[in-house]
């Protein structure tokens, strides 16, 4: 079967912090939680992770997708950063594991793609599609995404400003997708929604 429909959590995280995954749709579908083998469920424990399937083609089809809430400060802190670097090499593992049927990665990965060794490599490798780089107008300065003065706005730059939020996709999913919108007008904080 497909699993269940998910639901979302009363309450997440631990007791001393509460981590929220966000993803926007333009119209509902069902969304189905797939099954889970043990890397999946001590993924999803961590708490930075979840995964959902939805249905496409009438249903006939899924599309699978994570949404992976990094480390906070991994991209300055050499600690953070090798745990992010664990987790998101543990979302790409699990990402490989569904093999050619249609997989996106969503997050905010905070550390910035091109200093994380293993979305690099797994790039590399042709095992991903970083999303931003391969439908930005400069594959050589894609969009950045993050703003910690909260003043966010296309073309931002300078310091306090990075790309830790992301999509990647395997080529499968990558082949699929027709472009990437950054939701300037849905912009919150100091993150921009991709």
């Amino acid at each position: 079967g497909r699993g269940n429909p998910v639901r979302a959590p009363r309450t997440g995280g631990t007791t001393a912090q509460r981590r929220i995954v966000i993803s926007a749709v333009r119209k509902p579908a069902p969304i189905w939680s797939p099954p889970k083998d043990e890397e999946a469920r001590d993924l999803e424990n961590s708490g930075r992770w979840v995964e959902v399937a939805t249905p496409v083609n009438g249903g006939d089809d899924l599309v699978y997708g994570g949404n992976y809430y990094g480390v906070s400060g991994a991209n300055d802190d050499p600690a953070r950063y090798r745990e992010n670097e664990l987790l998101i090499a543990r979302c790409i593992y699990r990402m490989c594991a569904f093999g050619d049927v249609p997989y996106i990665l969503c997050g905010d990965f905070n550390v910035t793609p091109s200093k994380s060794e293993v979305i690099r490599a797994a790039v590399a490798e042709g095992v991903v599609v970083d999303l931003g780089v391969a439908h930005a107008p400069d594959p050589d300065a894609p969009e950045n995404t993050f703003n910690q003065a909260a003043h966010l706005e296309p073309g931002m730059g300078g310091k306090g400003i990075s790309r830790i939020d992301g999509v990647l996709a395997n080529p499968t999913a990558a082949a699929a997708v027709l472009g990437v919108k950054y939701r300037w007008d849905l912009a919150a904080i100091d993150h921009v929604p991709i």
